[in-house]
């Protein structure tokens, strides 16, 4: 039986006309169903009635499953009838991607992550590598202050160069550069202080190189060592060639040695060799 066929039949099931709309269909379906209760409750209901109800509940069931069928079929052109013969391809990915979408985009992230893991080992490796085949450090320098130099184009290993030039006998300089703004007024001044106040917590440098707050702040935390030779905590150096050799724009450059010094007798001469060229 043709779809037409069927659904003329349900309709007139229903008692109602070829041009009957869903709400006329509705509202017919509400009308027999409270008629066949109150039969019910009459005790007016025997196998007829419900043969006859079961039939009206069909027709209206099969009559919803078409208006469905319809509803879709409009929904499903407008949709992806753009494109074309390919309407079904777009449809099937776009049901995929709403029933599997979370798992994709947890899947992505699992990749990324692991990538990115991937590559921070893989780097990692590389630079143990090439410290490893590095001469180890005659000393390890930690230049704190407000010296103006950027939060990203810190030349660490030229300024390291320019200290060995001074120290021909030294084969390496560990040399990190940690700018302080003493006034920020910026994300990137407050970023470059977390950044120091991390490294301080966390490096052990065997001299300090700083400006005069720095040298406070390092003071009152017990970070400085006392020079028995120089009977002070630290050594100023003023703007001369320590200065220069690192680049550093701002204040008087101050030169101590730390607590965790390693190398107490090269920290030494480290300063009286610069202070010698002053």
């Amino acid at each position: 039986m043709k779809p037409i066929d069927q659904k003329q039949q349900a309709l007139e099931k229903l008692g109602l006309s070829a041009h009957a709309t869903m709400d006329d269909i509705e509202h017919r379906y509400r009308i027999l169903m409270r008629r066949a209760r109150a039969r019910q409750l009459r005790g007016e209901w025997g196998p007829e009635e419900e043969k006859e109800w079961e039939e009206c509940h069909a027709a209206y069931l099969a009559l919803r499953k078409e208006r469905d069928h319809e509803w879709l079929s409009h929904y499903l052109q407008d949709r992806y009838g753009r494109f074309g013969r390919f309407a079904t391809v777009a449809e099937r990915l776009d049901n995929f991607w709403y029933h599997y979408r979370q798992a994709v985009i947890a899947l992505l992230v699992s990749v990324i992550l692991i990538s990115s893991l991937i590559f921070g080992y893989t780097k990692m490796q590389r630079d143990l590598e090439v410290l490893a085949e590095l001469p180890p450090a005659d000393l390890s320098i930690m230049v704190v202050g407000d010296f103006g130099f950027s939060l990203y184009d810190q030349d660490e290993e030229r300024a390291a160069e320019k200290l060995l030039k001074r120290l021909p006998e030294w084969r390496r300089i560990e040399t990190k550069l940690y700018d302080v703004p003493l006034n920020p007024d910026n994300r990137t001044d407050y970023a470059k202080i977390r950044l120091a106040q991390m490294a301080l917590m966390s490096e052990r440098p065997d001299l300090y190189v700083l400006d005069q707050e720095q040298y406070y702040n390092l003071l009152q935390m017990g970070y400085l060592r006392k020079l028995d030779r120089f009977d002070d905590y630290a050594i100023y150096m003023g703007q001369g060639p320590l200065s220069q050799a690192l680049s550093l724009s701002g204040g008087p450059v101050i030169a101590a040695v730390s607590v965790f010094c390693e190398k107490p007798d090269n920290a030494e001469l480290f300063i009286k060799r610069f202070m010698q060229q002053n």
